[in-house]
């Protein structure tokens, strides 16, 4: 990842465009090293110039500071940032202290790097809602949220179509209506099963964890202590679900 001073900043560093010439992200996020914000301070006007770059860029930008404390100048830029990381021996609300500023950047940056666009689409969200009454910043989460169901980053792996609904209103079999409260069916190429914690396949109907496969699924849900396991045959009509590997 690449780290640019207060002064790269200030002169337009940062606002590159987004994507490059395949519509790809390029460099979703970008440091910058606020141990370096004597220099920018010196020049008149460059640190206003800076804070008004880190408040219209479409970037994320992450201030990192490791060097003895400069308090004002870079809590001032730090305050228009979208995350700061610094050392023990600084101190603020505009920062977040670490023990490792630059190891923390790094694992930032590998976050934002396996997850671009959602990285990106937070840190709008965040931007956007940080003064808005609690009712508005929901809608603006909801459209956010919606939006990033639409991307390369998330994928569909059930659907209650328009014919199950159908069926479920027209039936008076409790088993078909239930269908309404239920995720819905697998999607071409994807199956699964419900199995308990000893990895058991489970009957229809019984809770336990869903355990999916096919080819837009991630290797492993974050914190399970199984991954990347195979199984045969396919599922349908369970319900309910308690986890997720």
């Amino acid at each position: 990842m690449r780290v640019i001073s207060p002064s790269e900043l200030a002169a337009g560093a940062a606002h590159t465009p987004l994507l490059d010439a395949a519509g790809r992200i390029d460099s979703p996020v970008l440091g910058v090293d606020l141990d370096e914000v004597d220099a920018c301070a010196a020049v008149p006007g460059a640190l206003t110039a800076a804070r008004v770059r880190a408040l219209g860029c479409d970037r994320i930008l992450v201030g990192v500071a490791g060097g003895p404390p400069v308090r004002h100048a870079a809590t001032r830029l730090a305050g228009a940032l979208d995350l700061t990381v610094a050392d023990s021996s600084w101190a603020g609300r505009e920062l977040v202290t670490v023990p490792d500023p630059a190891a923390a950047l790094g694992r930032i940056a590998a976050a934002v790097a396996a997850n671009p666009t959602a990285a990106l689409m937070l840190a709008s969200l965040l931007r956007g809602t940080e003064t808005s009454a609690v009712p508005a910043a929901l809608d603006v989460e909801s459209l956010a949220y919606s939006t990033l169901l639409g991307g390369a980053e998330y994928s569909t792996i059930a659907v209650l179509g328009p014919d199950d609904h159908r069926d479920a209103v027209g039936s008076d079999d409790p088993a078909v209506t239930a269908r309404l409260a239920s995720a819905g069916r697998f999607i071409p190429g994807v199956d699964g099963q419900i199995r308990d914690d000893a990895g058991t396949v489970l009957a229809v109907g019984e809770v336990g964890e869903l355990w999916v496969r096919g080819p837009q699924v991630s290797g492993e849900y974050a914190g399970a202590a199984r991954s990347h396991t195979l199984y045969e045959g396919p599922l349908t009509g369970v319900r309910q679900t308690r986890g997720c590997r």
